[in-house]
């Protein structure tokens, strides 16, 4: 996804280099506090994704399929469960440890949008590109869909700057024939993920 120019570009840019690297260090540590902190907390909403998952993984998908909860979030729940096996006790815990992997994968996602972001704005700007957008992006994804939270939220973020990057690269006439099938597996999955996703979807389609 990332073209050579933009390599080139992170490479000769130290001061937007070293940004990078510690907004991502920061990143994680305030998201691991997080999802240690609140490892134990559980809504409503999360008690029914956690109900969801272990009814898709018994096979009642009778009972599992309905137009309100959406999908991927219990299989991944499911997924893990089934592979940890955890006790009652560790059944929170392990949510919110998936809730730490998929805000991971939400920063990838976002450095991916940023680099491809990059080239259209000027040099000079690109550290405090890093700057603020770093700060907005630890802001919302901390606060408002943050890790404590046990619903698809992050499935959304994630899904929503992987398309997001992808349509730049296609707008700037720089993507591929990958690009266009990762764009059109992006949404799809953040459709899996959360329903609202679709009026994302239909547009960029």
């Amino acid at each position: 996804m990332v073209s050579s120019g933009d390599l080139t570009s992170t490479r000769s840019d130290p001061l937007a280099r070293r940004l990078t690297i510690g907004f991502c260090l920061v990143g994680l540590l305030l998201g691991a506090i997080e999802a240690w902190v609140g490892r134990f907390f559980m809504a409503n909403d999360g008690i029914q994704y956690l109900d969801n998952a272990a009814v898709y993984w018994g096979g009642d998908f009778h009972n599992a399929l309905n137009t309100y909860w959406s999908p991927l979030y219990p299989w991944l729940i499911g997924a893990l469960s089934a592979i940890v096996r955890p006790t009652r006790e560790q059944a929170f815990p392990l949510v919110h440890l998936l809730n730490f992997f998929l805000y991971a994968m939400t920063l990838a996602a976002f450095l991916f949008f940023l680099r491809s972001i990059r080239p259209l704005l000027p040099a000079r700007s690109v550290s405090g590109l890093i700057l603020l957008s770093g700060a907005a992006f630890l802001y919302c994804s901390l606060g408002y869909t943050a890790l404590l939270i046990v619903t698809p939220n992050l499935l959304v973020n994630l899904f929503a700057f992987i398309v997001a990057g992808l349509l730049v690269r296609i707008a700037r006439a720089e993507a591929g024939a990958r690009d266009f099938a990762l764009l059109g597996a992006a949404l799809g999955l953040g459709y899996l993920g959360k329903a609202p996703f679709l009026p994302i979807g239909v547009p960029a389609c």
